[in-house]
């Protein structure tokens, strides 16, 4: 790897092809979604409680300023 006048490093197509890349079994790669897709559906819940409690929240402090 060598820099050449940039602020990152440079990989030449040698050393890259000489690199080993490990990938996943096909089972891994599953299991790894299945995983995202838990933890993307457990945030957009809690976005939605966020949502919704923000509401009551606002709701209240109307109440008490009428």
């Amino acid at each position: 790897m060598k820099t050449t006048g940039s602020t990152f490093t440079e990989i030449s197509g040698k050393q890259l092809a000489k690199m080993k890349i490990h990938i996943p079994t096909f089972q891994e790669q599953q299991k790894i979604g299945k995983f995202f897709k838990k933890l993307d559906d457990s945030i957009a819940t809690h976005e939605k409680e966020l949502e919704l409690l923000q509401e009551i929240k606002k709701g209240f402090l109307q109440k008490m300023f009428v």
